[in-house]
């Protein structure tokens, strides 16, 4: 019984996809990245921006975000980015964007564009041919 056990969360833990850690590196947002928008009616927004880059022949994920309207957003932004991930052709490969930098909120009418997003290197091999991104959620409701 103890070797099945084992056995079993091994395979659990190899099923699954990264969880990010400490940031890897840094990248300055552009025009390319990835906009999002969170709206937390009636008390503010949320922007996110992220790209997918090769660090070294690995897949990074970077990204940053901004709230207005106080701290109720942020917490509610904070939870989203916990819950968040990234998909690689419908295929999990980093889980927990909480890492994302936290960006001036005065600077979204501008995308945050020359701002710095923080990286993550996951342990996904930069694939050889051409890849789909998606930013994905295991949650859909926040309470706030």
């Amino acid at each position: 019984m103890k070797n099945f056990l084992i056995a079993g969360l091994l395979a659990c833990t190899c099923a699954t996809s990264a969880s990010a850690g400490k940031v890897t590196s840094t990248y300055p947002i552009d025009k390319d990245f990835a906009l999002h928008e969170l709206n937390w009616n009636p008390r503010g927004t949320t922007i996110i921006r992220w790209e997918v880059i090769n660090d070294n022949g690995y897949i990074a994920v970077c990204g940053g975000y901004s709230s207005t309207g106080g701290g109720t957003t942020y917490k509610a932004s904070g939870d989203f980015l916990a819950s968040a991930g990234v998909k690689m052709n419908g295929e999990a490969i980093l889980k927990n964007l909480r890492y994302f930098a936290k960006l001036k909120s005065n600077q979204q009418s501008i995308g945050h564009v020359g701002e710095v997003s923080n990286c993550v290197r996951t342990g996904t091999p930069t694939p050889k041919a051409n890849a789909s991104f998606e930013l994905y959620s295991t949650k859909t409701d926040f309470r706030y």
